[in-house]
C-alpha cells in the first residue's frame, strides 16, 4: 500500500508540471504585436505618399495646363502683333527752310496783323506712301506757347516711298490766338516756331528758330 502511495504522488508530481509548458504559448501575442505595428506605419506611409503623389501631380499638370495656356497666348499675341505691322512703316522726316514771319504794324493794325510763309521739307525714308497733315502750328518762348495758328495747306501728302518733296506754305489769315494785334508777338524777339505733323497716325515734330520783324 506504501508503494502505491508513492507511485500515485510520483504521477501528480509530472501533472503538475504541464502547465510549464503552456505558459511560453501564452507570450504569443507579444510576437504578433510587432506585426501589426509594422504593418500599419507601412499602410499609413504608402497612403501619404499616394495623396501627396497624386495631388502634386494634378497640381503640376494644372501648371503645365496654364504653362500651355500661357504658351499659346504668347503666340496668339505675337501673330497679333506681326499681323499689326505688315509692311514697313514710313519713316518720313520734315524740316522748315526759308521761313519769315512778320508783324504789319500801321496805324490801322488788324486783330491777326501776322504774316507768316515758307517751306517744310518731306523726306520719306520708308517703304510706304505717307499721307501727312498739318496738326498745329505755334511760335514758343521759353518754351511756353506764345501764339498759335493754322496753315495753308494743312494736308501735305501724300509722300511716295522713298521720295523728297518740299511744300510751300503759308500761314491762314485771321488764324492768330490770341489775336491782340502787334501786342499778340514782341517785334524783333525770337521764338520756336514749331509745326505738328500726323504721318499716318504717328507724330513727327519739325521746328525752327525765327525773328519776327515788324514793319510800322
Amino acid at each position: 500500500m506504501a508503494c502505491g502511495g508513492d507511485d500515485g504522488a510520483t504521477g501528480t508530481d509530472a501533472t503538475t508540471t504541464d502547465p510549464t509548458t503552456t505558459e511560453p504559448t501564452a507570450t504569443d501575442p507579444t510576437t504578433t504585436d510587432p506585426t501589426v505595428t509594422t504593418t500599419e506605419p507601412t499602410t499609413t506611409a504608402t497612403t501619404t505618399a499616394d495623396s501627396s503623389g497624386t495631388t502634386d501631380g494634378s497640381s503640376s499638370g494644372g501648371s503645365s495646363s496654364d504653362g500651355s495656356s500661357s504658351g499659346g497666348s504668347s503666340g496668339d499675341s505675337s501673330s497679333s502683333d506681326g499681323g499689326s505691322t505688315t509692311g514697313e512703316p514710313a519713316e518720313l522726316q520734315a524740316a522748315l527752310v526759308d521761313v519769315t514771319f512778320y508783324m504789319n504794324c500801321q496805324p490801322i493794325v488788324p486783330p491777326d496783323p501776322l504774316v507768316a510763309s515758307g517751306w517744310i521739307d518731306l523726306d520719306n525714308g520708308g517703304g510706304d506712301v505717307a499721307a501727312v497733315t498739318v496738326t498745329s502750328a505755334r511760335l514758343l518762348s521759353g518754351g511756353v506757347e506764345a501764339a498759335s495758328f493754322e496753315l495753308t495747306p494743312s494736308d501735305l501728302g501724300p509722300v511716295d516711298a522713298g521720295a523728297y518733296e518740299s511744300v510751300p506754305w503759308d500761314k491762314t489769315m485771321n488764324s492768330l490766338m490770341p489775336a491782340e494785334g502787334c501786342d499778340t508777338l514782341d517785334c524783333g524777339a525770337e521764338y520756336s516756331f514749331e509745326v505738328v505733323l500726323d504721318v499716318d497716325g504717328a507724330v513727327a515734330i519739325a521746328t525752327e528758330d525765327i525773328v519776327v520783324e515788324c514793319a510800322f
